[in-house]
């Protein structure tokens, strides 16, 4: 009988094991998945303005002929 219990006690601290590297596993997949989202959510939000005006811009220069874009120069005098 304790020679059977000796062999459960050694299945069952295996399995523990194995349920604590899936964890472990499981921990950094979802501490990335987090990392990955926040990163997302900071970059959209805090340059989608900035992005919006910059891309207006570009429009505005690529439809415009270019003898009608006026470059400010400075630090230069006449």
């Amino acid at each position: 009988m304790a020679f059977k219990d000796l062999l459960t006690r050694r299945k069952l601290l295996k399995e523990n094991e194995s349920l604590r590297a899936e964890n472990r596993h499981l921990s950094i997949e979802l501490r990335n998945a987090r990392a990955d989202l926040a990163l997302e959510l900071v970059t959209s939000s805090g340059y989608r303005n900035e992005n919006r005006t910059l891309r207006n811009k570009l429009k505005a220069y690529e439809s415009s002929e270019p003898e009608t874009i006026g470059f400010e120069c400075v630090g230069v005098k006449k």
